[in-house]
């Protein structure tokens, strides 16, 4: 479960989060004052890049990084806070307690695509090829003389681009797959979410003599 959340455009840390020796040893890291703002835009980082289904989720978790140091990061950049005193234990401990074994594969498979998508743009569907050939031949004064032609010839590339979009398709069947699961892991948390509404709701409305 995530401790951190967003509020009125603010992210803040659940008050139990602070019972944790990795959120704590950040929290008192930072020197810039009351308004901590160093451990602000930590925790902003860690809530953009690493939630499951935060608003930039769908996105490669470089393209997360590149967003977050543009829109929402002043002071800081995510590669400074990552040398911050404490802060790989805090992103590690973070993604532990927020993200399931299918959220991580589903993370990871996400820039794999990326990667592979990109192999698939940048591969040409011809290769232009370059053939010189010489030869010697004698001038009317019967002086050995070397010519060259060269020519330009243009070779099928098919079968290799043809390979990144096989791996894209097999990679975007284990993504379907990893997606089932997570739909599967929403609708328990939405179960279990209704059932504690239930308790918290009999607990609210007794009646008293």
């Amino acid at each position: 479960m995530s401790f951190l959340y967003l509020h009125k455009g603010d992210v803040l840390c659940k008050d139990d989060a602070f019972t944790r020796d990795e959120v704590m040893r950040v929290y008192g890291n930072d020197n810039t004052g009351k308004g901590k703002i160093n451990f602000n835009e930590i925790i902003t980082a860690l809530y953009f890049i690493y939630t499951p289904r935060a608003i930039y989720w769908n996105k490669s978790i470089e393209e997360r990084i590149k967003i977050v140091n543009s829109d929402h990061l002043k002071k800081n950049t995510f590669d400074r806070i990552l040398k911050f005193d404490g802060v790989p234990e805090l992103i590690k401990l973070y993604i532990s307690l927020c993200q399931t074994i299918n959220d991580k594969m589903y993370d990871k498979l996400k820039s794999d695509a990326d990667e592979l998508i990109e192999l698939c743009i940048n591969t040409p569907m011809t290769i232009k090829h370059m053939i010189t050939a010489g030869t010697v031949v004698k001038d009317k004064d019967g002086v050995d003389r070397e010519l060259s032609m060269s020519q330009t010839i243009i070779i099928p590339n098919v079968d290799a681009k043809k390979i990144y979009y096989d791996a894209a398709l097999k990679l975007a069947e284990t993504m379907k797959k990893i997606q089932d699961n997570l739909r599967i892991e929403e609708e328990e948390r939405e179960k279990e979410a209704a059932i504690r509404r239930m308790y918290d709701d009999r607990g609210s409305n007794k009646i008293e003599k």
